[in-house]
Order: structure tokens, then C-alpha cells, then sequence
């Protein structure tokens, strides 16, 4: 009886020491981990995940968003999932952040998406818990679902692979990137190595035809966009430069005729996300669509992720023809449509650069002589113009 009692009140003192001490320290002793993680399987009541290996920001959005991703939206039934970091040891407010972004972005992730961000001692170590609500706000619209069939995977990537080939590089649109097999080229003495455009599709390896009982399930096009735009982050931070110098990720084929809803999934939903965590540090991006309209985006100023304003090419223009005997002659409309049109893809498209190389780059070009950086946006412009008259068979 009296080894018992100790016994019993030995558990006792270890459950109030636990309870007192922060995941840091608990994971120090030789079976904290295992402890730590019994405690928080315990706390979650379904769909417990352990991202034991999640240390950074991007890892964790990683997490979160192929969670996220994973929940078909045609299901209405209730459900949960409760993500822990025990390594994480970054500010919270990068978790509060990302469940602040998630949440405002519910409409366009799954109707009755809620996230909550907890950490020691509310919690017993930093977490994320997703939770679906079955019933459904009769004046909630819709989120976009995605209907790609394998074909047209297929199809999509190649298209794009294309338009690297035959509009990117014999364009020279990017000065540094010469074929599908070379980017980031002209940067070696810096010691920058070329590598690959790898193009990807977000819906490659996801089985979109998987049924319930029969019953097909859809899954939302925001939610598997930005699941796929966090591995390409991922890929982008662990991969060497040489196995993938920069990436282009095709969106779900929903967003093909829905420019506004793309922009405003990248610029509400992918753009918060990626600042929530601080990986702008890692990748920089372009939004890439067939109906790409500066118009539509309404700035004025320079905005992530998209084309640089037309006022803002029209003053490049003025600036370089100083230097010159004559200025093109060209109007706002023809600036801004030849402006567009660099932006002009075949499908949807996210460009994720390496940040390192988009800094170097900037290095390199400041260190030549009469270097003129804004001079690439003004022949851009030109040569999208020139093609168009040359299809037209007009004279500019």
C-alpha cells in the first residue's frame, strides 16, 4: 500500500512538474519528447499530427496548408485537426499569424474553417488546430473547386514548358534564364550556379477523382494553390540551385477565367502567408495569367507580385529617352497593354525566384558600367508591342 501511494503521488509530481515547465526544457530531459507528445496526443481529440520537424516559418505554413488542403469541401460534416510543433521555438505571433490568415481566407478555403494558434502553458507546446464546422452559412458563396482531369495536367504543363521556350527566353523577357534547362545564368561571377525552371502543377500527384461511398470529392482550388506554393517554398530553401534554379507552379484550370479570384487568392491569401512567416526573405514571386490586367489590379504603386505600374513604365521610357534622339511613340494604352502582355501565360501561374539570386542579380548589374536596371521593363514593353504588330501585320 505504501509503495502505492508513492507511486501515485510520484505521477502526481510529475504531471504538476510537466505542467509547470515550458516544451523547452521538458524536451531536455531523455524521455521529454516522448512525454511532451503523449501530453499533447491526449489533448487532441481527433487528427493528431506531430510535426516534430517543423523548426522554421515555412515549415510550419507547409504544415498547415496540406492540412488544409487535404479536407475535401463537399464533406459537410464536422472535423478537426490538431498540428503540434514541439521544436518550433520562433515567436508565436508567427502561428497567430498564419491563423489569422487562414481565417479571413475561410470563403475561399472551406466553408466553416476556423484555426486557433495556442502555445505552453495554454497548450503544452506550440499548436495549430483546424477545425471544419458542419453547418453552413446559407449566404456563404462558394469556394472554387477543383475539376482538372489528367489530360489537362498534362497538357497544362507542357503549354507552359512552351511558353519558357518560344516567349521567355527567344523573347529574352528575363535576362538571366535562356532555356527551360538554364536559369539564373550570367551570374557565375558570383558564384551563382544555373540550374533548371522546374514547372509544376499543383494538382500532379493528387487524386482528385477519390470518391466516399461512391460520392466524388472536390476539394478547394485556394486550399490546394497554396499547399503546393508552400512545397515549392520548401523545395526552393533545401534544394542547391543547381537541381532548381527557380519554379513556376500552374494553379487549378478554375482560375484560368477568373483573373480577379486568382489575384486576390495570391495577394489575400499567399502573399499574407508568406510575410506571416517571414519567408519573403526566401522567394520572391510573379503572378502569371492569360487575362493578366493592370487595370483589374487597380495600382499605382509597386505591389508583390505584380507587373510594375504602367506610370511607372511610361516615366522608365521618358528617363531612357533622354539619352536618345527620339522617344517611342507610344500612349498610355499601348504601354499598359504591352506591360501586360509580358504576363501573359498560357494558364495561372505562380513564379517563385530564389531571393539570394534576385539580390545578386541586383549586385551584378549595379557594377556595371552605365548599368541601366529599369531599361529591361521598357524593351519588354517594346518587343510584346513589336510582337503584336507583327501578328497583326500593322506598323507600330
Amino acid at each position: 500500500c505504501a509503495a502505492g501511494a508513492d507511486a501515485a503521488m510520484f505521477l502526481q509530481w510529475q504531471l504538476a512538474v510537466n505542467l509547470l515547465l515550458p516544451p523547452s526544457l521538458r524536451l531536455r530531459f531523455s524521455e521529454g519528447e516522448s512525454q511532451l507528445r503523449a501530453d499533447c496526443e491526449a489533448a487532441s481529440s481527433s487528427n493528431f499530427i506531430w510535426a516534430r520537424d517543423d523548426r522554421t516559418g515555412y515549415q510550419i505554413a507547409t504544415t498547415l496548408f496540406q492540412s488544409i488542403e487535404h479536407k475535401p469541401i463537399n464533406l459537410k460534416d464536422s472535423a478537426e485537426a490538431f498540428l503540434w510543433f514541439p521544436f518550433f521555438s520562433g515567436e508565436m505571433s508567427v502561428l497567430k499569424e498564419l491563423a489569422n490568415v487562414a481565417n479571413k481566407n475561410s470563403h475561399r478555403l472551406g466553408s466553416g474553417l476556423s484555426a486557433v494558434a495556442t502555445t505552453w502553458p495554454q497548450s503544452p507546446c506550440p499548436m495549430l488546430r483546424i477545425s471544419w464546422k458542419s453547418h453552413k452559412n446559407p449566404n456563404a458563396r462558394e469556394c472554387l473547386a477543383v475539376k482538372d482531369k489528367n489530360q489537362d495536367i498534362e497538357s497544362a504543363v507542357a503549354e507552359t514548358e512552351q511558353w519558357v521556350e518560344e516567349t521567355l527566353c527567344k523573347l529574352k523577357l528575363c535576362p538571366y534564364t535562356s532555356s527551360l534547362n538554364r536559369a539564373a545564368v550570367g551570374l557565375e561571377s558570383a558564384k551563382v550556379s544555373p540550374g533548371p525552371v522546374r514547372v509544376r502543377h499543383c494538382l500532379k500527384n493528387i487524386r482528385t477523382k477519390k470518391t466516399i461511398e461512391g460520392v466524388p470529392l472536390t476539394f478547394s482550388a485556394a486550399a490546394v494553390l497554396s499547399s503546393n506554393f508552400w512545397k515549392c517554398v520548401t523545395e526552393l530553401a533545401t534544394i542547391p540551385e543547381e537541381k532548381v534554379a527557380t519554379s513556376l507552379l500552374v494553379a487549378p484550370s478554375v482560375y484560368d477565367k477568373d483573373f480577379r479570384e486568382f489575384v486576390a487568392t495570391c495577394d489575400e491569401l499567399i502573399e499574407p502567408s508568406l510575410k506571416a512567416v517571414g519567408a519573403d526573405e526566401i522567394v520572391g514571386r510573379a503572378w502569371f495569367h492569360p487575362r493578366y490586367n493592370s487595370t483589374d489590379v487597380g495600382h499605382s504603386t509597386i505591389l508583390p507580385g505584380h507587373a510594375i505600374p504602367t506610370k511607372v513604365v511610361q516615366s522608365f521610357i521618358s528617363e531612357l529617352s533622354k539619352d536618345k534622339e527620339s522617344q517611342p511613340n507610344l500612349n498610355l494604352k499601348d504601354i499598359q497593354r504591352g506591360n501586360d502582355a509580358v504576363r501573359w501565360t498560357p494558364h495561372a501561374t505562380i513564379n517563385l525566384l530564389r531571393r539570394s539570386q534576385l539580390r545578386t542579380a541586383k549586385e551584378v548589374e549595379a557594377k556595371q558600367l552605365n548599368s541601366k536596371p529599369d531599361a529591361i521593363y521598357v524593351r519588354n514593353v517594346l518587343k510584346m508591342l513589336a510582337m503584336e504588330t507583327e501578328k497583326d501585320g500593322k506598323k507600330l
